[in-house]
């Protein structure tokens, strides 16, 4: 039996989709592929698939590289996520940290979490915090970034603290900040962020938690002599962060194990 040759180009797909004959698994395997360009994209998100393969349509779209601003617009207008804050998709949410959202829909939901009394408590489970996605958006200024880094709220400090594009003066700061047992650290988002400065994650190695270490130590940021001083660690509650750092070093040609 011959195998069904997958629509790729833009006239491919809109035939198949004249001639009823686009099946739901191409579909979903177009919008897997990183290859797919945004004009096929754009013409798949209008096309129905049912059940479970709704759902990984769902989840696709917002996520791939090429989906264009015009279904991003369309998707966030939709879920009416500057208005509402519950109810909204949780897969098309995705849509707020993809890097071809228009500008001035993203500085909307910036500005609401900056601004709203919503946004100030820290629940464990909080139906707003999918709006934090904007955040890690790597268009979002460092203005904002700044703004944010003060944020009352926990959760909003941690995602700061983990953007690449926050400015190192403000990781620097919330270097210090622990924030709290639910695992909201900003401390640990600087030790794992690769534009965290040196001389940070250097001093950010003394008397921290070991949680942070391993962030230290996989960070491609850390000098030379602090993953040395890691890995000499003989604290064993502190063997993975050790093991880290001795196989950073390894990599960057400053281990040789050699034959006994």
């Amino acid at each position: 039996m011959k195998k069904r040759k997958l629509p790729k180009t833009l006239k491919e797909v809109q035939a198949q989709i004249a001639l009823g004959t686009l099946e739901s698994d191409d579909t979903i395997k177009l919008l897997k592929s990183k290859k797919t360009s945004s004009d096929v994209i754009e013409i798949l998100y209008d096309v129905k698939v049912e059940g479970y393969q709704n759902y990984q349509k769902r989840e696709l779209i917002p996520k791939h590289p090429n989906t264009p601003a015009s279904v991003l617009s369309l998707i966030f207008h939709k879920y009416k996520m500057a208005q509402k804050y519950s109810d909204m998709g949780v897969y098309e949410v995705d849509i707020l940290a993809h890097p071809s959202l228009p500008l001035d829909l993203l500085d909307k939901i910036l500005n609401k979490i900056l601004n709203s009394t919503k946004f100030t408590n820290y629940p464990l489970i909080d139906t707003y915090h999918n709006l934090f996605k904007a955040i890690e958006n790597p268009n979002t200024s460092s203005t904002f970034l700044k703004a944010l880094s003060t944020h009352e709220n926990v959760t909003v400090r941690t995602i700061v603290a983990g953007n690449p594009n926050t400015p190192p003066e403000i990781l620097e700061t919330l270097s210090l900040d622990v924030g709290n047992r639910y695992n909201w650290r900003p401390q640990k988002s600087v030790a794992s962020n690769p534009s965290t400065p040196p001389h940070v994650l250097e001093a950010l190695t003394e008397k921290t938690s070991a949680g942070v270490q391993q962030k230290i130590a996989g960070n491609p940021n850390t000098p030379i002599n602090t993953l040395k001083k890691i890995a000499a660690t003989k604290n064993k509650q502190r063997c993975k962060a050790k093991g880290i750092a001795l196989s950073t070093l390894f990599d960057l040609g400053e281990l040789v194990f050699k034959n006994s």
